[in-house]
């Protein structure tokens, strides 16, 4: 990409969304500080003049939306029209069992900070921070979870992409980010939840062989499949559709779980199964255990009564130390053997050298030697004297 080229996605994504895909914790905790100071703004309003303040919104955006058309247009030669302004958003709020909740609601999402905040690609910022999973978006999306959760508003966890109707579990499980995926699940996400294709998060990762993330998965007590679910908006016998409590009574069905209770069983569902799971392993182990015991205690009996058993390790001590030792002593005689010939010799010449020193003719050589070193000279002197001064 060429330096300074701006994308189409940095021009058009919410500010939020771009801080979540960046990274940015401060700008993700200044965009959530606006849309906390926004609340409690539109909270002091009453009903008539929060409708006049959201149409007014609403106006205001058209407006910046169809400028930035006519921008668009001028540039490529082409006239834009004038601004639309969408009601039905808002007329759908109000229609609703809670029309000041669902109104205040879409309010925050129409101003683009509000923490589950959908961008141009149809993610929202629980989903981004889920699939880069890096340790700086996982803070992210922990802030994210515990913001919505603390609004009471934690079934939008589970808000899901319109294109593959993919949730932030099943991106996280994709895309193989371990941290990301058990933040939801401890947060309360619908782990059995299935996608376009009916698969949930754990069987993406298995289909995708993700050992680690599987393994980390199960010791959560994350179930295959969606356990005890029961399908939206299904045709009952009595021709309408179950899904509200009237048509489930009439099939002879308990009342449809709210959101909260269903991760609420979800989640003892999981405890129980990781608690049924440790009790197994356990039961598992205790015959391996029993074996070794067992085998251990035989083998220790044989070692300590079997005669043929210390035979055998004497016969081997003595097949592993006999050879040195007649390899030693061998190498000793010899060496006795030498040493008594050279001795031998020793003995043998000895005598003959005192016999020497006996002989008559050196005794008499001897005594003339002395003799002529005691005879004086001519000039009075000895010859033994100047040997004496020599020496």
């Amino acid at each position: 990409m060429p330096p300074g080229k701006v994308l189409d996605w940095q021009q058009t994504w919410p500010p939020i969304s771009l801080a979540c895909k960046n990274g940015q914790m401060d700008q993700l905790k200044e965009c959530l500080a606006k849309n906390r100071a926004l609340l409690q703004e539109l909270e002091a309003l009453d009903d008539a003049a929060l409708r006049e303040r959201a149409i007014a919104d609403l106006t205001a955006q058209a407006e910046a939306e169809a400028e930035a058309a006519a921008e668009e247009g001028e540039e490529g030669g082409q006239g834009a029209g004038p601004p639309v302004v969408d009601l039905s958003a808002l007329d759908a709020a109000q229609a609703s069992d809670a029309p000041r909740k669902q109104t205040l609601l879409m309010l925050c999402k129409a101003h683009k900070n509000d923490p589950n905040t959908v961008n141009t690609r149809g993610s929202t910022c629980v989903m981004i921070c889920a699939q880069y999973g890096t340790p700086t978006h996982v803070e992210m999306l922990k802030l994210l979870l515990q913001t919505l959760i603390d609004a009471g508003r934690s079934d939008e966890i589970d808000t899901r992409r319109e294109s593959d109707q993919q949730t932030a579990y099943h991106m996280s499980c994709f895309w193989n980010k371990q941290e990301s995926a058990l933040a939801l699940v401890e947060a309360g996400c619908d782990t059995a939840a299935p996608e376009k294709y009916g698969r949930c998060g754990r069987q993406m990762a298995e289909i995708r062989e993700l050992g680690d993330l599987i393994a980390a998965l199960d010791g959560m007590g994350v179930a295959e499949t969606a356990a005890g679910a029961v399908a939206a908006d299904r045709p009952s016998d009595s021709g309408g559709v179950i899904g509200s409590d009237a048509a489930r009574a009439a099939e002879g069905l308990p009342p449809e779980e709210t959101p909260e209770e269903r991760r609420a069983r979800v989640k003892e569902e999981q405890r129980l199964k990781a608690e049924q799971a440790k009790i197994a392993e356990v039961a598992e182990k205790m015959p391996v255990a029993a074996a070794i015991v067992s085998e251990t205690s035989l083998l220790c009996h044989d070692l300590l009564n079997e005669p043929s058993n210390g035979l055998f390790f004497i016969h081997k001590h003595v097949r592993r130390t006999a050879v040195p030792i007649h390899e030693t002593s061998t190498e000793l005689e010899k060496m006795n053997q030498e040493a008594k010939t050279r001795c031998h010799d020793v003995d043998d010449i000895t005598p003959f050298v005192d016999g020497v020193g006996n002989m008559p003719h050196i005794r008499n050589v001897k005594l003339l030697i002395q003799k002529a070193l005691d005879t004086p000279l001519g000039d009075g002197s000895r010859l033994g004297d100047n040997t004496r001064r020599r020496r």
